[in-house]
């Protein structure tokens, strides 16, 4: 009975993913959002999203459940709460069934990448590099691999950092030290991917909620502070890290080794970018169209009639398998929605408006209140959703829309790398034992204070160039 419930829950999703790819390349949500009624395709989406939710619903943890109790009761304070509560209702959800698709969409991609021998071994070169390269290969490498592989890239490089360790020569405690550094090197590029990359959740709400935010430049500024940032991790961890040893016998760096990867991430974007120009369309609805597209024939080339197989258990049993994953981003999109249609105007005003912060502080400050909000235990996605939604129309404010979807993008890499609440500071918590406040905030507590303020500063120097 669970292996039909979880087909069944795969096939909705496929379906879910085929009307909002129609729907949204041809216009018709965008329309009917502006309208104020959801169209009979987009419903049926929504039901297909629903059925999958509600189909895993047996197996969720509690930790779920807390996630859920708290979506509900937003539910509640907007229908009693806004002047219009179905349809506001009816948007949110819709946000939800966009974030599930993209996420599941991607997820094709790591199958793929489970599947290719490329990916262990460049994963597998960049681990063993010697001391002097080591965080910058770690940190590239999970930026780019990230860019592939989503969260994916967490577990592929935690392993293959585990086992170079326990293969090098030293005592315990080195050994402990270097795991660290290479653990926080890791994290650290794959948070600075939401910093950059246009395949990411961050950019997919940020671009899609902020009006008038260019991906373009967000990518260049974006590419520009990561960079920044992966230079002031290295300089903080440069001491400690020439004190130990390195990881057993180093191997040359090869990047011949990643020109694959390159390659892909930049059809990808190419290949969404058209959408973009010839569709009414976002380029994230080109990237959730032809992300499964390439994973499958990425697949079939590495495994020829077998990739169908692959596919096939993909739908049916590893994308049900992603419940936990699933209903929590669908729910921090829902609730997030919500929330900034419930905060009051006149307080919005108050923090941003003509008699508050200055515009070009305010990039900054957004960065800075997905941080801080991290630490508290909130998902980075219900932060960047409020905020999105109370920044959905920046000009009124006199606020540079692409500066400040940036800023929420990258509050949400350096929430990833220092929140105690996020799925890859828990993962590592999990791996090493030390537990995720250890990991997120205690490791990495000097690098994202120094990060903040350079971030801080550096966009609102972006800001007053820009003329914000």
């Amino acid at each position: 009975m669970t292996d039909r419930i979880d087909a069944f829950s795969g096939i909705a999703l496929v379906i879910a993913w085929f009307t909002l790819l129609v729907t949204s390349l041809s216009g018709e949500a965008g329309q009917a959002l502006a309208e104020g009624a959801p169209s009979p395709l987009m419903l049926f989406g929504m039901a297909g999203i629903l059925f999958y939710l509600v189909a895993q619903s047996t197996r969720y943890t509690r930790f779920v459940w807390s996630h859920l109790t708290f979506g509900a009761v937003i539910t509640v304070i907007a229908l009693f709460g806004l002047a219009s509560p179905v349809m506001a209702l009816a948007e949110a959800f819709w946000r939800s069934v966009f974030i599930v698709v993209l996420f599941s969409s991607l997820g094709v991609l790591r199958v793929a990448a489970q599947t290719s021998p490329m990916v262990r071994e460049a994963g597998a070169m960049l681990v063993r590099q010697p001391p002097g390269r080591r965080y910058f290969a770690l940190a590239g490498g999970s930026t780019l691999f990230g860019a592939i592989l989503n969260f994916g890239v967490i577990a592929l490089f935690s392993g293959m950092i585990r086992d170079a360790v326990k293969a090098a020569p030293g005592d315990a405690t080195v050994a402990r030290a270097r795991e660290r550094r290479m653990l926080l090197a890791m994290l650290r590029g794959f948070s600075v991917t939401m910093f950059w990359c246009p395949l990411t959740v961050a950019f997919a709400i940020t671009t899609t909620g902020i009006a008038g935010a260019q991906w373009p430049s967000m990518v260049l500024i974006g590419a520009g502070l990561a960079v920044m940032t992966a230079i002031a991790g290295w300089a903080i961890d440069s001491g400690a890290s020439r004190r130990a040893a390195g990881t057993g016998d180093a191997v040359p760096f090869s990047f011949a080794a990643l020109v694959p990867l390159v390659t892909l991430l930049l059809i990808l974007s190419s290949t969404a970018a058209l959408v973009e120009r010839f569709t009414p369309g976002a380029l994230i609805h080109g990237v959730i169209l032809f992300v499964p597209l390439i994973g499958l024939v990425w697949i079939l080339r590495d495994t020829g009639r077998a990739g169908l197989t692959h596919l096939r258990r993909y739908v049916v049993e590893q994308a049900p398998g992603q419940r936990q994953e699933l209903s929590v981003l669908a729910n921090a999109a829902y609730a997030g929605t919500l929330i900034g249609m419930l905060l009051p105007q006149i307080f919005i005003d108050a923090l941003i408006g003509p008699q508050g912060l200055p515009p070009v502080f305010v990039p900054a400050l957004f960065m800075l209140l997905v941080v801080l909000f991290g630490l508290l235990g909130a998902n980075p996605l219900i932060t960047v959703a409020v905020l999105a939604s109370v920044m959905a129309d920046p000009a009124r404010y006199g606020v540079d829309a692409t500066l400040v979807a940036t800023a929420l993008a990258i509050g949400w890499g350096m929430a990833i790398a220092s929140s105690p609440a996020t799925a890859a500071t828990m993962y590592i918590g999990r791996l090493t034992g030390y537990g995720s406040f250890t990991v997120g905030t205690r490791w990495n507590a000097g690098y994202a204070a120094v990060s903040v303020v350079m971030l801080g500063a550096a966009l609102t120097l972006l800001g007053l160039w820009r003329g914000a």
